[in-house]
């Protein structure tokens, strides 16, 4: 079992004597790798009360599919701004993005599994861009 606790200023978790706690389970912890899932296409609110109640309704059943993988559970994208070398131009951003999920998975194919059942994919410019977060 993991337990946190403050460790100089900061959370920190340490082990307890739980025998459920083994080593195979730490070192998959630390081989999985961080996914950033970029999705557009859903822009989250409906036409009416009830459109905007199915919405809500299909991403918190895609956030549950997604379970323990969810490290940031991410956030719709309002207006953006691109900015270049030469001029900031405050005409949106091309890449058309609504929001992201940042989720923790053991292989990029797991990711790609998981980001299947994002809603966005159900609007006519669905997509969404699963990125793996490198850690230097």
């Amino acid at each position: 079992m993991v337990r946190p606790q403050l460790a100089m200023g900061r959370l920190a978790q340490t082990e307890t004597d739980h025998p459920a706690t083994s080593h195979g389970d730490q070192q998959r912890h630390q081989t999985m790798t961080k996914y950033v899932l970029l999705y557009r296409g859903s822009k989250g609110m409906g036409e009416t009360p009830e459109e905007t109640q199915h919405l809500a309704e299909a991403w918190m059943a895609w956030y549950q599919q997604l379970g323990t993988a969810i490290i940031d559970g991410g956030h719709a994208f309002g207006p953006a701004t691109t900015l270049t070398a030469n001029n900031v131009s405050s005409d949106g951003a091309p890449s058309e993005l609504t929001g992201y999920v940042i989720i923790q998975t053991d292989s990029a194919a797991v990711a790609e599994q998981l980001a299947v059942g994002c809603p966005a994919l159900d609007a006519p410019d669905g997509r969404i861009e699963v990125h793996e977060a490198l850690a230097y």
